[in-house]
C-alpha cells in the first residue's frame, strides 16, 4: 500500500511537472504571438481593406470621368493596395484560407494567361456579371489584384477607351473591397488560436501551436519570394521569364519583394518580448546573425533599379552579381530562421508552398 501511494505521488508530480512546463512554455511565446497578431494581422488587414475601399472609389471616379489623370490616380491607389497586400501575403491561414480567398486576392503565377482570357469572355457577356452572387461564384482568375492590374495596365483592356472595361474594373474592385472587409472583420473579432486545430498526438498549449503555425507560414513564404518571385522569372533553373514576375505589368515586381523583406524584419521584432528578444536570451549568436541577414537582404534589394525585371526582359540576362547575392542572402536567412525556431523547440513540418 505504501509502495502504491509512493507511485501515485510520483505520477502526480510528473504530471504536474509536465503541466507546469507546458504552461510556462506557452507563456513564454505570448509576447511574439500577441505582437504578430496585434501588429500585423489585425491592423494590417484593416489597412489592406481601407486601401481596397480607396481603390474601389477611385475606380468609380475614373469610370465617371475617364481620362489620363484619373487613370494615374487609380493606378496609384492600386499600387498602395498591392503593397498593403504584400504585408499580409505571407499568411495563408485563418479567414483568408477559406473559400479560396487567398488565391482570389492574387491569381499568380498566371502561367497560361487565364486572367486575360477570362476577362475577355466576361466582356462578351457583361450582363451575367450583374447577377446575384456572380462575383462570389466567379473564377479566382478574375478576382482581386491580378485582374485589376490587367484592366489598369494592359492596352487591350484600356478603361478610358472602353466602357465595358470600366464596368469590369468597378465591379471587381468593389467585390475586392467587400472581401477584404470581411476578413478584416473576422480578424477584429477573433484571434490566431481560433483557427488552430490540435492534433490528437500533440499536447502543446494553443498559444505555442498558434505561433508555430505562423512561423511555418513565414518560412514557406520565404521560399515563394526566393523561387517564384526571383529565381523563376530570372531563369535560375531554365530560360529567363521576366514577365512571370509578380506584378510585372505595373512594374511593381521589385517593390513587392522589398515589402516582403521588410515585413520579415518587422515580424522578427514584433511583440514585447519579440521572437528576436527571446531567441537572443538563449541563442544570442544565432539571433543576431539572423537579424543581420534580414537587414543584408534589404540592403541588397535596394541596390537594384526599380525596373529591374523590365530590363531583364529586354536584355535577356539576369545572373548579375547583385541578384546572385540577394538570392543567397534570402536563402541563408530562411535556413537560419528554420534552424533557430527548431532550436527554440518548435515542430516545423513540410513546406506546402515549396516550389510554387
Amino acid at each position: 500500500m505504501k509502495h502504491t501511494a509512493q507511485l501515485f505521488c510520483a505520477s502526480n508530480l510528473i504530471a504536474f511537472s509536465l503541466l507546469f512546463s507546458s504552461v510556462t512554455h506557452s507563456a513564454q511565446w505570448q509576447g511574439p504571438l500577441d505582437g504578430i497578431q496585434n501588429t500585423f494581422l489585425k491592423p494590417k488587414y484593416q489597412e489592406y481593406h481601407l486601401s481596397s475601399e480607396a481603390l474601389s472609389k477611385q475606380a468609380e471616379v475614373l469610370c465617371a470621368t475617364p481620362n489620363a489623370n484619373n487613370l494615374d490616380k487609380t493606378r496609384a491607389a492600386f499600387t498602395q493596395n498591392m503593397l498593403d497586400w504584400q504585408e499580409v501575403q505571407w499568411l495563408n491561414f485563418g479567414p483568408v484560407s477559406y473559400f479560396m480567398r487567398f488565391y482570389g486576392f492574387e491569381f499568380w503565377p498566371d502561367k497560361k494567361g487565364l486572367t486575360a482570357r477570362q476577362l475577355r469572355n466576361l466582356k462578351q457577356d457583361i450582363d451575367q456579371t450583374y447577377q446575384d452572387n456572380f462575383w462570389k461564384k466567379a473564377s479566382i482568375a478574375v478576382k482581386g489584384l491580378t485582374a485589376i492590374e490587367t484592366l489598369l495596365y494592359r492596352d487591350s483592356f484600356n478603361p478610358i477607351s472602353d466602357a465595358i472595361n470600366c464596368t469590369l474594373l468597378t465591379q471587381i474592385t468593389q467585390y475586392h473591397a467587400e472581401t477584404t472587409g470581411d476578413i478584416a472583420f473576422e480578424w477584429r473579432v477573433n484571434s490566431v488560436t481560433d483557427w488552430v486545430f490540435v492534433e490528437e498526438d500533440r499536447d502543446d498549449h494553443l498559444n505555442t501551436l498558434a505561433l508555430e503555425q505562423l512561423l511555418q507560414q513565414w518560412l514557406e513564404h520565404i521560399s515563394v519570394v526566393k523561387e517564384s518571385k526571383i529565381e523563376v522569372p530570372l531563369g535560375y533553373h531554365s530560360k529567363t521569364k521576366p514577365k512571370m514576375a509578380e506584378f510585372y505589368l505595373s512594374n511593381q515586381s521589385l517593390n513587392a519583394i522589398k515589402q516582403n523583406l521588410q515585413t520579415y524584419l518587422d515580424l522578427y521584432h514584433a511583440g514585447s518580448p519579440s521572437l528576436f528578444d527571446l531567441a537572443n536570451q538563449t541563442y544570442p549568436e544565432e539571433a543576431l546573425a539572423l537579424d543581420k541577414q534580414f537587414m543584408t537582404s534589404l540592403e541588397l534589394v535596394n541596390t537594384l533599379p526599380v525596373d529591374f525585371f523590365q530590363q531583364a526582359a529586354l536584355t535577356k540576362t539576369s545572373a548579375t552579381k547583385e541578384i546572385q547575392a540577394l538570392v543567397s542572402s534570402v536563402s541563408k536567412s530562411q535556413s537560419q530562421l528554420q534552424s533557430l525556431i527548431v532550436q527554440l523547440g518548435f515542430n516545423i513540418g513540410f513546406n506546402s508552398r515549396d516550389g510554387d
